[in-house]
């Protein structure tokens, strides 16, 4: 069935499609009207963001800003952590390399003094 043999859509109240009288058309929003409009939209968000912020800082509740405070030396403590577990990781690898360097120079230098006595034993 269709909706106008069940009464919910009337073709003759339909007006969508009529031109009126004195109505003018409108042009159509080309890419550049929306874009400034979508620019337009994200400055005002901006602006009201940043009213929410003066609104906080001056009438905001300071036991919030200690918390906000407090966890924000934490983080920088965290940080400072992280950086000295990091250090101390390169210091180990560096470490680790000239160990490596100097246990390699060993093995060559028994290779070379082996290779002398054989050359002397076999002269």
């Amino acid at each position: 069935m269709r909706a106008y043999e069940l009464g919910i859509y009337d073709p003759a109240e339909d007006h969508q499609r009529e031109n009126r009288v004195g109505s003018t058309r409108t042009l159509s929003r080309s890419l550049r009207d929306l874009n400034r409009e979508k620019q337009i939209r994200q400055a005002r968000e901006r602006q009201h963001r940043r009213e929410q912020q003066t609104i906080a800082l001056i009438f905001g509740d300071p036991e919030v800003e200690r918390e906000e405070l407090k966890l924000r030396k934490d983080r920088a403590e965290l940080r400072k952590t992280e950086f000295e577990a990091e250090q101390a990781r390169l210091e180990i690898e560096q470490i680790r390399a000239e160990t490596l360097a100097t246990m390699a120079a060993a093995q060559k230098a028994r290779a070379d003094a082996k290779l002398t006595a054989t050359k002397a034993w076999n002269e």
